[in-house]
């Protein structure tokens, strides 16, 4: 009789702090992830983590899917929107790996926008396109939200041919595809509103 209720006692402890874990556990993530996004919804801390599979608007691409779409339109325009520091109107990394025939335009796959960055983004992008139809590719690294965020501004902004190619770079090496090298594309702004 007290070994069935030694046992029921243990099990019981047991259970309850196996509820009391879940439940700090789902608290503590709902706490993080909530943090990590602003009211707008974008990703604003924690870049390097896994991103979603899609994203509303725009079409996600893999590696395969863009050979496909290269050779069909070898014109597209393809942005690599991976960070680099800017301080006194100079990029500190002044030079990257990335995907032949992209366009690297940083820093402005960021959260929240600073309005240099957010007037670079698309003062580029209308000096490139004709229309808001003009197919957009938008890239960093695999498990990077900066490519999610700056293809979700550029699908709020009315483009309506925004891909997502959501491994980038990573992706584009994993199939033995070649990198070469980008120097950014310095905003037409004075390094003061930086």
């Amino acid at each position: 009789m007290m070994t069935k209720i030694k046992n029921t006692w243990v099990t019981t402890v047991l259970v309850g702090l196996f509820t009391l874990s879940l439940a700090l556990t789902s608290h503590s993530s709902f706490a993080t992830t909530a943090k990590n996004f602003n009211d707008n919804g974008y990703r604003v801390d924690r870049y390097r983590a896994p991103s979603p599979d899609q994203l509303d608007g725009a079409t996600t691409l893999s590696a395969e899917a863009l050979v496909q779409l290269l050779a069909e339109q070898p014109s597209l325009l393809l942005l690599d929107v991976r960070p680099s520091e800017w301080r006194q109107g100079v990029f500190l990394k002044s030079k990257i790996k990335t995907l032949p025939g992209a366009v690297w335009l940083a820093n402005v796959g960021h959260g929240e926008l600073k309005p240099l960055w957010q007037s670079h983004l698309f003062e580029y992008i209308t000096t490139q396109t004709e229309t808001k139809d003009t197919p957009l590719v938008v890239f960093c690294r695999a498990d990077c939200w900066m490519s999610w965020n700056a293809a979700k501004r550029l699908v709020e902004a009315g483009y309506t041919q925004v891909y997502w190619f959501k491994n980038g770079i990573d992706g584009w090496q994993d199939i033995g595809r070649p990198l070469v090298d980008a120097t950014p594309i310095a905003p037409n702004a004075s390094p003061k509103n930086d």
